[in-house]
Order: C-alpha cells, then sequence, then structure tokens
C-alpha cells in the first residue's frame, strides 16, 4: 500500500494538495474494505501429537471410560467389538479397569471380551487392576480365564505389580489363582525378593506361607 501511495505523488505532474488527500483517503477505505470483508483472524487449531486437544474415541471406549453399561451395550448392538481398542490403542477392558468400573469390566467380558487383551504399551486389564489394588476387578478377570503370570507393562508379572505397590489384597487374590511366585522382573528379583527389599512384612509372610523361596 506504502508503494502504490510513493508512486501516486512522485509520478507525472504535481497535483493539488486536495486532489492527492483524496486520493490517499480513496485507497485507505478500499485496503479497510477489504480487512473488513475477510473478517477477523482465527486462531489455528493445534492438532500436533502431544498438544491438550482430545480426539473424540468411539462409542465403546467413551462408555468404558465412563463405566456406562447401557452405552457399552448400544455399542456392541451397533457392531464394535467387546475387543475394540480405539483410536488409542487400549482395549476397552484396560480402560474401563484403568478407570476403576468393575461392573463394566465384568459386562465386557460376559460379552466375549478377552481378558488378557494388551494395549499397545504392553498394559493388561490384570496388570492394571494389580497397579491400583483393585482386588475385585483382578478376581473377575481371573476367574474369566486372566492369566496371572502374563508380562505386562516394564515386563512385569501382575505379581510383581502388585508387591511393588504393595498390594495386599490383590497378592491373595493372585496367590489363590496359582500364580508363579518365583517370576522375576528384568533385574532378576522375584515377588519375595521385592517385598524383603521394601520391608513389607506382610506380603512376605504371605508369599513365604504360599512357598515362594521354598
Amino acid at each position: 500500500m506504502g508503494d502504490q501511495l510513493t508512486r501516486i505523488f512522485s509520478q507525472g505532474p504535481r497535483r493539488p494538495a486536495g486532489q492527492a488527500a483524496r486520493i490517499a483517503l480513496g485507497l485507505f477505505g478500499l485496503a479497510f474494505a477489504i480487512a473488513l470483508a475477510a473478517g477477523p483472524a482465527r486462531a489455528v487449531e493445534d492438532t500436533t501429537p502431544g498438544s491438550n486437544i482430545r480426539l473424540p474415541n468411539n462409542d465403546l471406549i467413551e462408555a468404558a471410560r465412563s463405566g456406562n453399561i447401557e452405552g457399552i451395550r448400544l455399542a456392541i448392538l451397533r457392531g464394535l467389538s467387546p475387543d475394540d481398542s480405539g483410536i488409542d490403542f487400549v482395549p476397552a477392558i484396560v480402560v474401563a479397569t484403568d478407570y476403576g468400573h468393575a461392573d463394566a469390566v465384568k459386562y465386557l467380558l460376559k460379552q466375549g471380551a478377552r481378558p488378557n487383551a494388551k494395549a499397545r504399551d504392553g498394559r493388561t486389564a490384570l496388570g492394571v487392576a494389580a497397579q491400583a489394588g483393585r482386588a475385585d476387578i483382578a478376581a473377575a478377570l481371573l476367574n474369566a480365564g486372566a492369566d496371572p503370570n502374563l508380562v505386562a507393562q516394564n515386563r512385569d508379572t501382575p505379581l510383581l505389580i502388585a508387591v511393588r505397590a504393595h498390594r495386599t489384597l490383590v497378592v491373595q487374590t493372585l496367590i489363590e489363582h496359582n500364580v508363579d511366585l518365583e517370576d522375576t522382573d528384568v533385574t532378576g528379583r522375584s515377588a519375595l525378593d521385592l517385598s524383603e527389599e521394601h520391608n513389607f512384612d506382610d506380603i512376605t509372610a504371605m508369599l513365604r506361607k504360599a512357598g515362594a523361596g521354598g
């Protein structure tokens, strides 16, 4: 715009001051009209990975997250598998466990969800229940056929996860379902080693009574 005004005033014969002012005012009005027609500037939505925008998931995952049994039922009726993992690649049963919805976990199992299903990061519903101390959910999963020795996140078994988190009731539940007491983590430490290392006397006594370290 500035270059255009410069050309007007520098080219040709000298115009009267009033005429030049009218031309300048006209150009300014034109620029203002163009800007007004373009509308206000809009912020660009950040959709890069890691931004705080939460993308909508499918109906089954959202229902599992909120513990909505009816929502789970309707999502399955509409054709979604009870094992669906959504956009985050976390199975519905792991999502429901992560949010502590025992009834939703039991309903998903009843609808055929696999108790040993793994998320992309390696988490299993049983591993999540062990970490959270949800012995009720752990029992439901084990009764439905979950493998008590299945390696989950960080290459740990549910027993190792439960011992580290000092989840006594989960440890007891796993023992009742014939968990392998001698499995070790990546450092070679067993559940008994971990409980003794952390001075968890209650769990140490429980493990020894079940035959660990014998």
